[in-house]
């Protein structure tokens, strides 16, 4: 079953997606039980918007030996989490913003899972159970930023640095799908799923020892090879066989204050464009 949540008329709310129309739902299907709430409407009236409202973003980085080698990282180096702000998640059709402070953007995309049920030190063996559903998602990414901090959070941390949609596909085992990037019509990313390090049942092992996940919450599974420096103007399309397509255009941040904080701390960095290992 796809769900989206959309915008129509004034008002946003969850939904069904069946073909070319959504079936509009009272209550979020993440969290609870949910009955439907009017009849259907048709797709092309709606605005899909993020079909996630996550507590918190979960990510894995290092968990594809491909990306590992193109970072120039030690292949001993194991996959690492790391968290995203909620403030990031925007949906498919939105603008990716290009923050002045940062030369080197660039787009990872990813498989991300939506938890359905809470999960606190779980096994991987029973981890599959308090899956929701899968979607795509992108872990924009300031590279720059990520050698001069020497950690992750701002330079993945941006308002709109985590493009998530267009639904959730809870009916999908996500082992045989291919996930695929292009810019500008440019394909850069197109690898299996299968060549994680760590499978979807073993994050949620590794990362609800950690943090307990709530019902909504989304986990990032890590990226594959390929790498594009974003500028404004470029498309950015990843997809999947089973979750559509999230698309997202290129513009630079527009900001109506000077943030001199932000140039203070920009601490580019020429020997390590690709950003800390750590």
């Amino acid at each position: 079953m796809r769900f989206v949540r959309f915008e129509y008329g004034e008002g946003s709310s969850w939904g069904i997606l069946d073909a070319d129309a959504v079936t509009p739902l009272a209550g979020d299907p993440t969290t609870g039980t949910v009955t439907t709430a009017g009849t259907a409407i048709p797709r092309a009236d709606v605005r899909l918007i993020a079909p996630v409202m996550p507590s918190k973003i979960v990510c894995v980085g290092r968990n594809y030996r491909s990306h590992v080698g193109e970072m120039g990282w030690s292949p001993d180096l194991g996959p690492v989490l790391f968290l995203k702000p909620p403030s990031a998640v925007v949906g498919s059709g939105a603008s990716i913003e290009l923050p002045e402070e940062s030369d080197l953007i660039e787009p990872e995309p990813e498989l991300g899972v939506v938890i359905g049920r809470r999960a606190r030190n779980v096994a991987a063996s029973r981890a599959l159970s308090h899956v929701f559903g899968y979607v795509l998602a992108n872990d924009v990414s300031a590279r720059d930023l990520m050698s001069a901090d020497g950690q992750w959070t701002r330079a993945k941390g941006y308002d709109t640095f985590c493009p998530v949609g267009p639904w959730i596909e809870t009916d999908l085992d996500p082992a045989d799908q291919n996930i695929v990037m292009s810019v500008d019509g440019v394909e850069v990313t197109n690898e299996s799923v299968r060549t994680m390090r760590l499978g979807i049942a073993e994050i949620i092992e590794m990362a609800s020892a950690v943090f307990t996940l709530e019902p909504g919450d989304l986990i990032l599974t890590g990226s594959p090879a390929g790498r594009a420096a974003l500028r404004a103007g470029n498309v950015v399309r990843i997809s999947m066989a089973a979750l559509g397509v999230l698309e997202n255009d290129v513009v630079a941040l527009a900001r109506t204050e000077p943030v001199g904080a932000g140039r203070h701390l920009r601490r580019a960095s020429t020997e390590d464009p690709g950003g800390s290992a750590r």
